[in-house]
């Protein structure tokens, strides 16, 4: 086995230190693929194709959404789609055919798509450091267990507000390590240890002493139970022999001249080691050649830290101490339910929407006083941002469905303004339900569709999102010569922002069509809603100025799409579309890629496929009953890829 804590702390030692994490994802791959040798050159030809031809448009083969194809719908976007059409004299029938092998899906028993599940191909897993909000709250759980009142020490607090952010790109990354995070853990520690040891009173409270650690001589027993209590916290496991006996040799250590020296020494060193900082699963056994089984106490950290972003507490500790949480199953199902109850387990949960939704990001939120009509912005975006916090906990926790989360119209909120935009009166926190011919589930929320500020709606960011965060489609680059903006529309003329969109991007044979024809249709459903999120059946016109000129047009939200079925469907607006996707198997295979996204805090790979299935399955549930996402999450963290630690 590799000794991943002398890699850890080799690395400690460089002056700056990253993991890059370049691996892409394969979502689907042939369920057709055999042993022919025909059929295997007929799916390499078909990549290849598909590499030459068709991903400046639709993004590289392992990351495209563009999958179940059949041969006559390949036929019919190269006589109809205007950027394709060049390929029409290009391809044979056997290329084609060979396209459409390329592009198939594996389906389960119920011919329901799954990803393409090779099960003696499995993940390598990345070595993580705690992130900063997780090693935040084990460096308190451990003073908690001390004297609750050592975390409000204005030092510790103050090093604490120091901590990097370790969000990039709007989603928690711990695969980078600075040396001024080195600094800062180094600073905490000792810290800790020395608020620790300052004190007889605290150092007569340490757990497993009795009191026993005294200015007098300290037992070699009391010592051990110090070191074996206070290093069980800490390590999130038993301490070896070896670690036992190098604590005791700090302790010991002739610079320590006073106990509170000693123990600011032995507690430093415990919060400062690598087991402490990081996720390390190294102790289980064997299973295969670089891979092992995790044992109780590291399963019951991984399962804590991942639904709580804590250590293990006393319950969960004990289990683990007995082995209960790997060997009985009714133990285990009873400690997640625990665990997914906690309002720290509500927090991560959020959390994970937040990363995949991003509705907590805004745009400059400015817009003309005219067209706010009378709205109070102050604490608005705050207050759409928990709404929606509020809706998805609940939809969760509630033991709901994927399709709830699409169409449910249920709300709770305290804002005015808010309230104004729903056409309702303020439930002042209560459960209330929008309008069903009006809103349907997430996306029609106005934290969703304020994606862009300004008067005017953005189809094209809206369609964007849905195809890539809800269908987990690629999208190729912008040309260099795409225009950033609208036109100004000449004075005296009023066109609809989708028609001013359509004219701008859809027009045949311009080099945008292509892309652009994919992401707008999935925008312009939700044209019924102004860019603050207000319902509208007409959209008013304002000048350049952003003041009203009592003009208004019909709104229009029809729109066909192909993201998400091999034939095109027709929606009439946004609801109907929340319809289609409500029990759809691209967008609850997304929904399942995303949930692995944030538990392993990288792109998921193929390797992955087989752990991303069982989710996916539970998602889907029976052929009449849509499985809960509570059931997925609990499905993902009792599946054995999760019990297990590849390396």
């Amino acid at each position: 086995m590799k000794n991943l804590k002398s890699v850890i702390c080799y690395t400690i030692l460089l002056p700056f230190f990253t993991i890059a994490c370049t691996d892409g994802f394969k979502p689907f791959s042939s369920s057709k693929l055999n042993s022919s040798s025909n059929s295997n050159v007929a799916l390499l030809l078909g990549k290849a194709l598909y590499d030459s031809k068709c991903m400046i448009c639709h993004g590289p083969f392992d990351n495209s959404s563009i999958r179940n194809k059949k041969a006559d719908r390949i036929n019919w976007a190269l006589a109809n789609v205007v950027n394709m059409a060049p390929l029409n004299s290009q391809l044979t029938a056997e290329q084609i055919t060979s396209l459409e092998l390329a592009l198939s899906t594996g389906t389960n028993s119920s011919g329901r798509v799954q990803f393409a599940c090779n099960p003696q191909s499995l993940p390598t897993n990345s070595i993580q450091r705690l992130s900063n909000r997780e090693y935040k709250a084990a460096v308190t759980a451990i003073l908690n267990d001390i004297n609750s009142s050592l975390i409000l020490d204005s030092q510790l607090q103050s090093y604490f507000q120091q901590l990097p952010t370790d969000i990039i790109g709007g989603k928690e990354n711990t695969l980078v390590l600075s040396p001024n995070l080195i600094s800062l853990q180094n600073d905490i520690a000792y810290r800790a240890g020395f608020l620790i040891g300052s004190s007889s009173a605290y150092t007569n409270t340490l757990p497993g002493t009795n009191g026993c650690l005294t200015n007098n001589s300290v037992t070699s027993t009391c010592l051990n139970n110090f070191i074996n209590e206070l290093g069980r916290r800490a390590l999130r496991r038993p301490v070896t022999a070896s670690e036992r006996a190098n604590l005791t040799t700090l302790f010991n250590d002739p610079a320590g001249t006073t106990l509170a020296i000693k123990v600011t020494m032995v507690v430093a060193a415990l919060l400062d080691a690598p087991d402490f900082k990081y996720q390390i699963y190294d102790q289980g056994s064997a299973k295969t050649t670089n891979r092992t089984d995790l044992n109780a106490f590291e399963y019951a950290s991984k399962l804590s830290f991942f639904l709580t972003g804590a250590p293990p507490d006393a319950t969960l500790r004990s289990v683990s101490d007995n082995g209960t949480i790997l060997s009985d199953p009714i133990v285990a199902n009873a400690q997640i339910d625990r665990l997914l109850a906690t309002p720290a387990s509500r927090t991560n949960i959020i959390r994970f929407f937040r990363e995949w939704m991003q509705y907590d990001q805004f745009d400059s939120f400015q817009y003309s006083t005219p067209f706010v009509n009378g709205i109070s912005l102050e604490n608005l975006k705050q207050d759409m941002t928990s709404e929606i916090d509020d809706f998805v906990a609940d939809v969760t926790l509630g033991k709901k469905t994927y399709s709830d989360l699409m169409l449910s119209t249920q709300t709770k909120f305290n804002s005015n303004s808010l309230a104004t935009i729903y056409g309702i009166t303020n439930p002042a926190g209560a459960i209330r339900n929008l309008s069903s011919t009006q809103r349907a589930g997430l996306l029609t929320r106005a934290a969703f569709l304020t994606k862009r500020s300004g008067n005017l709606t953005s189809p094209v960011l809206r369609g964007k999102f849905l195809l890539t965060q809800i269908l987990c489609g690629s999208i190729g680059a912008p040309p260099p010569d795409a225009p950033p903006s609208l036109d100004p529309l000449p004075t005296g003329s009023y066109i609809t922002t989708r028609e001013r969109v359509f004219s701008k991007t859809e027009q045949p044979g311009t080099s945008c069509i292509a892309c652009h024809s994919r992401m707008n249709n999935l925008g312009y459903p939700f044209e019924h809603y102004d860019s603050l999120g207000r319902f509208r059946t007409v959209e008013a016109m304002y000048d350049s100025s952003g003041n009203a000129l009592n003009i208004t047009l019909p709104v229009n939200s029809i729109a066909t799409s192909n993201e998400l079925e091999s034939t095109a469907i027709t929606f009439d607006n946004s609801i109907s579309l929340a319809q289609s996707l409500a029990n759809n198997d691209k967008a609850l295979s997304c929904f399942s890629l995303k949930w692995h996204e944030f538990q392993i805090r990288k792109t998921p790979t193929a390797e992955y496929n087989c752990a991303m299935n069982e989710s996916l399955n539970t998602l889907y549930g029976s052929p009449t009953t849509q499985g809960s996402i509570f059931e997925m999450i609990k499905a993902s963290v009792l599946s054995p890829s999760f019990k297990e630690w590849g390396y």
